[in-house]
């Protein structure tokens, strides 16, 4: 039962695009370490990261997908997030990093 259920989720994963990547990442994120908030307004392009109290705003873009996992262009960083429990929290990180943050959707 365990392999149909991996073999299903990786099917429904397969097809996962850019679209779907904005439609999941749209909206207010916030994480409890070192307090991060993520606003994105897919529609628009654009999206403000305030990390330990500095603010960055500017374009966002989808650079890539993978699975339910995207690169993104924020500003001129780039930045590599995994979408989780279904669209509740993602697993964030500077591309390039090896520590992520846990954020939670708010909105």
């Amino acid at each position: 039962m365990r392999i149909i259920s991996v073999v299903l989720a990786a099917a429904l994963l397969a097809g996962f695009t850019v679209q779907d990547a904005e439609k999941a990442l749209d909206g207010e994120w916030a994480g409890m370490s070192a307090p991060t908030a993520l606003a994105i307004d897919a529609s628009k392009g654009l999206a403000t990261l305030t990390l330990s109290g500095r603010q960055t705003t500017g374009p966002f873009k989808i650079m890539s997908v993978s699975a339910a996992a995207a690169t993104v262009l924020l500003s001129d960083k780039r930045y590599v997030i995994h979408i989780r429990d279904n669209g509740k929290s993602l697993l964030f990180a500077a591309e390039g990093q090896a520590s992520s943050q846990v954020l939670n959707r708010v909105r």
